[in-house]
């Protein structure tokens, strides 16, 4: 696929300009659903239309994105922990068997369907990602205080293993999002998070601030 199937785009197009705006998105977000279509799209960004991820390797999960404070205990603490909870919906979120190199890689792949121009976009995108690899901590701790109270499972950790949940050897499923644009003006807007900031001092503050990119593909 090197056009994303494109009698089917040209036919959700016309129906999506006949409806309002949000039926709009209810019908772009199916639409981008299909695994097949959704496998076209990662294909084309990762690896040149070639057909790596195989659509039937992917498996769509939760797109709710919650995030939890780190090392914060079971007890009174856990009250509080729930109040500080933050919340995010991504638009699609699914699990991919790669093979890459004869061997077997696990990748998250979100899609976010932007019909308008969403100048912060970058600043979006990196809130989601973060959010998910905050998950994954959270979850990998959860893990590991319950291996902890079968002392035959557990193993000894440090201090830091202990504060943070998170184990020397433990690692995390990489997250690639990428952006869909159906409007029909051009998504005229930085690609980068340093596109926001103030231009002065630039040298400086590269050398000091997170460069998040997004990838995008306008349709």
């Amino acid at each position: 696929m090197r056009q994303l199937r494109l009698a089917d785009r040209q036919q959700h197009l016309e129906y999506r300009e006949e409806q309002g705006t949000g039926q709009a998105d209810t019908v772009t977000k199916a639409y981008m659903r299909g695994n097949a279509v959704f496998a076209d799209a990662f294909n084309y960004l990762l690896y040149d239309g070639r057909a790596v991820i195989d659509p039937h390797n992917l498996k769509e999960i939760d797109p709710t994105e919650i995030a939890l404070p780190f090392g914060v205990r079971d007890g009174k603490e856990n009250r509080k922990q729930k109040e500080e909870a933050v919340q995010k919906y991504r638009d699609l979120l699914k699990n991919a068997v790669v093979m890459e190199d004869g061997k077997t890689a696990y990748v998250l792949l979100g899609i976010e369907n932007q019909t308008d121009i969403h100048y912060a976009m970058p600043v979006k995108n990196a809130i989601y990602d973060a959010l998910q690899y905050g998950r994954q901590v959270s979850e990998i701790a959860a893990r590991h205080r319950a291996e902890r109270k079968h002392q035959n499972l557990g193993k000894k950790v440090s201090d830091g293993e202990y504060l943070s949940g998170f184990y020397k050897e433990d690692r995390l499923i990489p997250v690639i999002t990428l952006v869909i644009h159906f409007g029909v003006f051009f998504f005229q807007f930085s690609c980068s998070l340093f596109s926001p900031f103030p231009s002065w001092n630039r040298t400086r503050r590269r050398c000091f601030s997170i460069g998040y990119l997004i990838f995008l593909r306008v349709l």
